[in-house]
């Protein structure tokens, strides 16, 4: 993910991977783009960061593959105030 100036309302400020194999998310992001991952903590459901270059680059989270919604990427915009 490219540096962003966290200034600026309507900028992507995160992005959250939703997906039903958090395995292979983790293998082919790895090999995609050299992220690294912090260990997933069971306490907030095995949600676990991606990491590149010391930075914080995305979260991904596990989803019940009996959910209707399928694997999905989900990006938040930066606001001063909601």
């Amino acid at each position: 993910m490219p540096d962003h100036d966290p200034t600026v309302d309507g900028a992507p400020c995160w992005v959250d991977l939703f997906t039903t194999d958090q395995d292979r998310a983790r293998s082919f992001y790895g090999a995609l783009f050299g992220w690294a991952y912090e260990p997933g903590n069971p306490e907030f459901g095995g949600y676990f960061n991606f990491r590149h270059d010391d930075r914080w680059i995305a979260g991904c989270m596990g989803k019940d593959p009996a959910q209707a919604v399928p694997d999905s990427w989900s990006v938040y915009l930066r606001v001063s105030d909601a």
